[in-house]
């Protein structure tokens, strides 16, 4: 007998099979399918917007560090400790080979591994939800 693992979340129960099947059909339930499209276009469209709201305040701010409405601050725009180090390396390229550390970094050999022990770089592999189509 096959062990299931239990999903429910938005009034839908799913019954998902444990392990790591390769491929499975979701053709039961396409309206959660759909649902999702629709919600990650929303996402999109929604940030996009978002994006566009916080670059014209921004520009509207200029180099000032707070942004009031009726006298109570509605945004800082202050210097954090962080250096945009692309931006400081593309405009001054000596100075930032002054102030370059080389320092040596222990790395695990991840070619290596996927090659002598697959079985096991499976296991840790990472995975990443896309949708395709």
């Amino acid at each position: 007998m096959e062990e299931k693992s239990t999903i429910v979340k938005m009034d839908t129960e799913v019954a998902v099979p444990l392990g790591a099947p390769s491929s499975i059909a979701l053709d039961e339930h396409r309206t959660l399918v759909d649902l999702e499209e629709m919600l990650r276009n929303a996402v999109k469209e929604w940030t996009t917007r978002l994006e566009d709201v916080q670059a014209q305040l921004q520009a509207l701010a200029g180099e000032a560090e707070e942004v009031t409405i009726e006298g109570k601050p509605v945004f800082t725009y202050t210097r954090i400790n962080r250096l945009r180090e692309k931006d400081f390396r593309k405009q001054y390229p000596v100075m930032a080979g002054v102030y370059t550390d080389v320092i040596e970094v222990e790395k695990l050999n991840v070619d290596s591994l996927r090659a002598a022990q697959p079985e096991l770089y499976r296991e840790f592999q990472s995975r990443a939800w896309k949708r395709v189509g």
